[in-house]
């Protein structure tokens, strides 16, 4: 549900220990509901969550918004952007107070050439980010709003997490309205 990297956080923390790198790898402290990167718009850093939780979403031209995935502890922000050097495709907006550490963009793109191990690091997590990516959409391409919704409410319930019935919605593709309907037939059903 919440995605988390703990190999990249650790590799992060070491190298901010060296103290060689102070000048383009930074710690900051977000408070709630702001936004790090911002659609379609230039990306000037790359960010490792130490603690916190991100959300990530596409905004659709007719002002819909598609929750891809929740961040967590150790997940990278921005990386795609600076591969390709690119605007961003999504939005990511602090969900609580957010520590994170901040790459200097030609940095992360330095790093990611000359030092294997992180190279190494970034490209596992992008390929578990798509693995966790397919596996969400055939689950709900394959299986009803309502056993999609049970599944989703457990797993928040697991994490002790409360969302917004505008982020749940969001987050299976579904209107509010539709999420409504769905949860009145869940509780009918028990």
């Amino acid at each position: 549900m919440i995605l988390q990297n703990d190999k990249l956080l650790a590799y992060i923390s070491r190298l901010l220990n060296t103290g060689e790198e102070s000048k383009r790898l930074s710690y900051l402290e977000l408070n709630k509901d702001l936004f790090l990167l911002n659609q379609d718009k230039a990306v000037h850093a790359v960010y490792i969550i130490k603690d916190g939780i991100c959300r990530c979403s596409i905004k659709q031209t007719n002002q819909k918004s598609y929750l891809l995935e929740f961040l967590g502890r150790g997940e990278i922000i921005g990386e795609i952007e600076a591969i390709l050097d690119s605007y961003s495709l999504a939005e990511v907006q602090t969900m609580s107070t957010v520590a994170l550490f901040k790459l200097d963009k030609t940095y992360f793109q330095q790093l990611m050439r000359q030092d294997p191990e992180f190279n190494e690091l970034v490209v596992a997590s992008l390929a578990i980010r798509l693995i966790n990516t397919a596996l969400k959409a055939a689950f709900q391409q394959t299986n009803t709003t309502e056993v999609t919704l049970q599944r989703l409410l457990l797993l928040l319930k697991q994490e002790q997490i409360r969302l917004p019935k505008n982020d749940l919605a969001n987050y299976l593709g579904i209107t509010v309205r539709t999420l409504n309907r769905s949860l009145n037939r869940l509780n009918e059903s028990i």
